[in-house]
């Protein structure tokens, strides 16, 4: 889970889902 939060950042640009993940 705290893998994805590094890449979420980075994707979280892109993706508004991640970011709130």
């Amino acid at each position: 889970v705290i893998e994805r939060k590094k890449y979420g950042l980075k994707k979280a640009r892109k993706r508004s889902q991640y970011s709130k993940r």
